[in-house]
């Protein structure tokens, strides 16, 4: 769908001489962040001996370049256009971590621009949330213009430089490393404190204001740590919770089993206990059966001993019965 007269139809709108440059960005709100930030504006200015310089007010995360235009205008354009892009996007995304990635240098035909260029954890802002901003706000207004993918964030802009010539130096300085959370999209509005002839550069001093009437506030939960079904765009589900209960249940388990394991060494040790107490009462039937077999065997071995006595005087006997035929034997000629 095309909006190609949206900005220039006037018939509804009073007429309003002044006009600014509009950004959909964010107002940098860490206080750390804009110490080291303002810290870093002076090593600048100072080792690249900057002329002619100056810093804007606020420090902003800009995005997206809306135009230089009047208040009504800048409203037409958020009512009938930006506020539904910029609701679909952080309904859907939570507040990005980023990170400040690199310098970069901008120039039109009177100042040189040094930003900071910074990208979230997840790359979305360049991936996806810039590119949709573009092409479903920008393009259909205003048609196809030069974009930077990338976030950035202004640092200082100068005029003339004795070491810095060209939009392609290399800046060898440090930058701060922390990590900042954009939390929120608004709409910022920047007019110049200088009236000059002339077109109108956004490398102008500028003084910042954020219309707090077009702010949105993150609350998706694409790209949040604390679900990992958020990174599939998903709602955060019961899981955790039902993980937590599980754990709450293994932990139980844990301890129950420890019970058990413990009643079952007690058992173990008991039975064992039980156990060695009849095999000592087996045994000792045992040793009062051996006795008894060894008494039987006595017996026997005195019964033995009888029965040898007993052939023996049988043997006596006999030998006695012997003699005695041997005798009659012996004599029976002589009587």
């Amino acid at each position: 769908m095309q909006y190609f007269n949206l900005l220039s139809d006037k018939s509804n709108l009073e007429q309003n001489k002044e006009k600014s440059h509009y950004f959909i960005g964010n107002k940098l709100n860490n206080k750390n962040l804009i110490i080291k930030l303002k810290n870093l504006n002076q090593q600048l200015r100072t080792k690249y001996k900057l002329q002619e310089s100056h810093i804007n007010n606020l420090i902003t995360t800009n995005l997206i370049y809306l135009g230089y235009f009047d208040i009504e205008t800048a409203q037409v354009y958020m009512n009938n256009i930006f506020q539904y892009l910029l609701k679909s996007v952080t309904e859907k995304f939570a507040p990005l971590e980023c990170n400040i990635t690199n310098f970069n240098i901008d120039k039109d035909s009177s100042f040189f621009k040094i930003m900071l260029q910074y990208k979230d954890k997840n790359n979305y802002l360049e991936k996806i949330i810039i590119p949709y901003l573009y092409q479903n706000g920008i393009v259909p207004v205003l048609g196809n213009k030069r974009y930077n993918r990338r976030g950035s964030i202004d640092c200082i802009f100068f005029k003339d430089s004795s070491i810095i010539k060209n939009k392609k130096f290399r800046i060898m300085t440090e930058f701060p490393k922390e990590t900042f959370e954009i939390n929120n999209l608004c709409l910022i509005k920047g007019t110049p404190t200088k009236v000059r002839s002339g077109t109108p550069s956004i490398h102008d001093q500028l003084s910042y204001e954020v219309i707090k009437e077009y702010i949105y506030d993150f609350n998706g939960t694409k790209g949040s740590n604390n679900k990992i079904s958020s990174l599939l765009g998903n709602k955060p589900s019961n899981d955790a919770e039902n993980n937590e209960e599980n754990e709450l249940d293994i932990s139980t388990l844990m301890k129950n089993n420890h019970v058990n394991n413990s009643n079952t060494k007690n058992s173990n040790i008991n039975n064992s206990n039980s156990n060695t107490k009849n095999s000592n009462i087996n045994n000792s039937n045992s040793n009062n059966s051996n006795s008894n077999n060894s008494n039987s065997n006595t017996n026997n071995n005195q019964k033995n001993s009888n029965t040898k006595n007993s052939n023996t005087n049988n043997s006596r006997k006999n030998n006695n019965s012997k003699n005695n035929n041997s005798k009659k034997g012996l004599f029976s000629g002589l009587f």
